[in-house]
């Protein structure tokens, strides 16, 4: 569960940053995420949430005050707070650190791409989808309105920095998948980009540090894996070989 942190302007770095920021050091950051683990919902309060009566209890029992009316906002507010607070943490953060950091803020800017691919395919107005995109610093927001000039599958690619793992990975998509442009196979190449350059900034880290993230990183993997063969098998029937 996450803490909750008030966004100004998602474009502003130190605006989503805690506000109770005093130091710029790893050694502060550390003191502020032993805090915060301690407001996690584990233990006793997790088994409280989870005998709460209805979902608007459970709301409310996570963002008390809030004016949560119902899943989709829950899961809004949870998603756009997460990424607030990934952002504050690149204030602290120098070296192979940050660049980790900065790499899980482009997975919710894959996310925004996999809502505006999906849009586009389906045929739907821009303009209704600004409440499925997450807000982010200014260097990772998207050009969504350049969405709407796009006549071919092929336009996806203006969307996309133009050097590095997303946009590759996605023109290679484009040029197999192009006679069948559907979104499982844009979302699994944007995933696979993801996880690539996530791999790459971990093994940049300290040792002492990879040693403690790879677990990690490797189960996020395997979980993406798992998902992609089971959705890919049973519900598109794709071959082993194309997955």
């Amino acid at each position: 569960m996450r803490v909750r942190i008030n966004i100004t302007d998602p474009g502003d770095t130190a605006a989503v940053a805690p506000t109770w920021r005093t130091a710029k050091d790893i050694d502060y950051l550390t003191a502020c995420l032993h805090g915060r683990k301690g407001r996690m919902a584990e233990a006793e309060r997790l088994d409280s949430l989870c005998r709460m009566g209805s979902i608007r209890d459970l709301f409310h029992g996570v963002f008390p005050g809030s004016e949560v009316e119902g899943a989709l906002d829950f899961q809004r507010l949870l998603v756009h707070e997460l990424a607030a607070e990934l952002s504050g943490f690149r204030v602290y953060i120098s070296g192979p650190g940050v660049n980790l950091i900065d790499w899980t803020l482009v997975r919710f800017q894959m996310e925004n791409l996999k809502v505006l691919i999906r849009a586009f395919l389906t045929k739907v107005l821009i303009g209704e989808l600004d409440e499925y995109l997450v807000p982010l610093p200014r260097e990772l927001t998207l050009d969504a309105r350049g969405l709407a000039e796009v006549e071919f599958p092929e336009g996806f690619v203006r969307l996309f920095p133009k050097d590095g793992l997303l946009r590759e990975n996605m023109e290679k998509a484009l040029e197999i998948y192009h006679d069948n442009p559907r979104p499982f196979f844009f979302e699994a190449a944007l995933d696979r980009s993801y996880f690539q350059g996530l791999v790459l900034r971990m093994e940049k880290l300290p040792q002492e540090d990879r040693e403690i993230i790879t677990p990690m990183v490797h189960q996020e993997i395997d979980i993406f894996h798992l998902m992609l063969i089971a959705r890919g098998r049973f519900h598109y029937g794709l071959a082993p070989s194309m997955l």
